[in-house]
């Protein structure tokens, strides 16, 4: 992670990726939560820009997993920016949507609500 002198709260730094530039959004601030002490690796997803589809990043612990499964409607009073759960053990996994997680951080100056089980 490259980290410079910037203004924006839910900007950790970027990454370098196959030749790109690819901006790192501090995810665990946007949720309120307290960042994984385990190493971090980057989930790199392409997010809609404003002119065309960019590329983005989110740090992740090496405690998540990789899922997949057809996507049911979020659970009932999570905010907008969950935009539905998989199946996923016994607990579901909620979907993200990355775009309406930095606005609502954006919004409220760089958390997003906060949960209490993290993200």
């Amino acid at each position: 992670l490259h980290k410079f002198p910037h203004g924006t709260p839910s900007l950790a730094g970027v990454i370098l990726r196959r030749g790109r530039i690819v901006p790192v959004f501090d995810a665990w601030a946007q949720l309120g939560a307290r960042p994984s002490s385990a190493q971090r690796f980057y989930l790199v997803t392409r997010r809609r820009g404003v002119h065309a589809a960019e590329w983005a990043a989110i740090p992740v612990s090496g405690e998540c997993e990789l899922v997949s499964g057809d996507v049911q409607p979020p659970p009932p009073e999570r905010p907008a920016y969950v935009s539905g759960a998989i199946a996923a053990g016994e607990q579901p996994a909620e979907v993200l949507d990355l775009d309406l997680l930095l606005a609502a951080g954006s919004a409220s100056g760089g958390k997003a609500s906060p949960r209490e089980d993290g993200p």
